[in-house]
């Protein structure tokens, strides 16, 4: 057994761009719509974004994207909420109390996670290190929605 370690795609960013380009043209075959491209600040935003889910994320992000929009050109405005800044939840509300902080945080995650394993919820469940019952209350608790 030969072991090959992958990058997480946070560090080879600049293949961003021609990966967009390769999930864009074949979600839009594979749903038989005209071909889409993304002005720059979609672009921009998808680049500074730090992918957790890596690839798989990035691939049902713009498969959501194609068939949600039926725009030719993709706007930055149709790039769902949770691709936004770096990943962190130190993007926003820097002094929140530390209740609240967590509860965003854990909730962020299991969304991250959760998307990363395409909603599947035992794959999720795994991979957090929880019991499948366990992730259900949880994300029945903290309101958790596919978008």
């Amino acid at each position: 057994m030969i072991d090959i370690q992958v990058p997480p795609l946070r560090v080879h960013k600049d293949d961003i761009p021609e990966l967009v380009e390769y999930f864009l043209e074949t979600a839009c075959l594979s749903m038989g719509v005209p071909s889409k491209t993304l002005e720059k600040p979609a672009m921009d935003k998808l680049m500074k974004f730090n992918w957790p889910g890596n690839v798989r994320q990035l691939r049902n992000t713009i498969e959501k994207i194609v068939a949600l929009n039926p725009a030719l050109v993709i706007e930055s405005k149709v790039i769902p909420e949770s691709i936004n800044g770096d990943g962190s939840i130190w993007e926003e509300d820097k002094a929140l109390p530390l209740s609240q902080a967590r509860k965003r945080f854990e909730r962020d995650y299991i969304v991250r996670i959760l998307e990363a394993e395409d909603w599947n919820v035992a794959a999720a469940a795994k991979r957090l290190g929880l019991d499948r019952t366990h992730l259900h209350r949880k994300i029945k608790a903290l309101k958790v929605r596919r978008k």
